[in-house]
């Protein structure tokens, strides 16, 4: 979309439910897609491409082993393939790029948000493909992320508070922060004990 002009043009089609979306500093889009019942998908996108929905989908319908318009399927025949899907959902959110100096060894990797299993994924891409994914229990549905001029990445997630991660000998990696109006106390450490390493 030219914002002056209100001119447009089509990159590609066929997603499902995009929740994510980010421009890597190689100039490479990737969005996050999510599926029906499985089939979240992580998309490169390349321009022109058609990447099937709703004709097809690693997914299934609610309620059954297949997918209405493409029953006897579960490829992509003919349309782009995802980089990477998730059987089952894991519901994914936003996406973004490390690029900071906190986290040196995740720099050019995605972090993947999910709203359903409560993870951060570091994803890490080589050429135009995912070749690992890393997921990191949060114990929060993770609805955004942003990452912090000094790189360290804050999470939103849907109770209102923002999660933060960052590196540090002396402290846990995930910082909680739920302030409360005329409370002088440091961050609350709910849900921090017992947690899933």
């Amino acid at each position: 979309i030219e914002p002056d002009t209100g001119a447009a043009r089509i990159v590609s089609i066929g997603h499902r439910n995009p929740q994510g979306l980010v421009v890597a500093q190689d100039g490479r889009v990737w969005s996050s897609e999510h599926g029906p019942q499985g089939g979240d998908e992580i998309n490169l996108i390349r321009e022109g491409a058609n990447y099937g929905w709703p004709l097809v989908t690693y997914g299934t319908n609610y309620g059954s082993t297949s997918w209405p318009l493409d029953v006897d399927g579960f490829n992509h025949r003919g349309f782009a393939e995802p980089v990477l899907s998730f059987v089952p959902s894991v519901a994914t959110s936003a996406i973004i790029e490390v690029t900071g100096p906190m986290f040196a060894r995740w720099k050019g990797d995605l972090l993947l948000a999910t709203l359903r299993t409560n993870r951060l994924y570091r994803l890490r891409p080589v050429g135009d493909r995912i070749v690992y994914s890393e997921a990191m229990f949060l114990g929060e549905r993770l609805r955004d992320l942003a990452e912090l001029p000094d790189g360290s990445i804050v999470a939103w997630v849907d109770r209102g508070v923002l999660l933060e991660l960052r590196t540090g000998a002396k402290m846990s990696a995930f910082g909680r922060y739920a302030p409360a109006f005329g409370v002088p106390a440091g961050p609350s450490l709910v849900g921090l004990i017992g947690r899933e390493i």
